[in-house]
């Protein structure tokens, strides 16, 4: 179901033609394989598109004058809260044995 979950995200960065959406992607994918948790990835209504528009959403209500940041752990809360992606979940350097197969 993960590798199911990273296929998603990668044909949904293959349609893409933004190039900020398109590291965005990345980004989920890399939490997906640190956690072992894909969360609601595989729902239909859950789209990096609209994950991105959460993400900008929030650069846009904090921010400063003309300018705007979304530090590394930040975004990393608000793409587990949309995925559904646990946040107590660390990186796991051990290998799951189904994910080879």
């Amino acid at each position: 179901m993960k590798q199911q979950a990273v296929k998603k995200i990668r044909e949904e960065i293959e349609a893409e033609t933004d190039e900020m959406t398109k590291l965005f992607g990345q980004q989920v994918i890399d939490i997906i394989e640190s956690t072992n948790d894909f969360g609601q990835v595989l729902q239909e209504d859950k789209t990096l598109k609209a994950c991105k528009k959460t993400m900008d959403d929030y650069a846009w209500e904090h921010k400063k004058g003309n300018r705007s940041c979304v530090a590394p752990k930040q975004a990393e809360d608000i793409i587990k809260t949309y995925y559904g992606i646990n946040k107590t979940k660390e990186s796991r350097s051990v290998i799951d044995i189904m994910d080879l197969l």
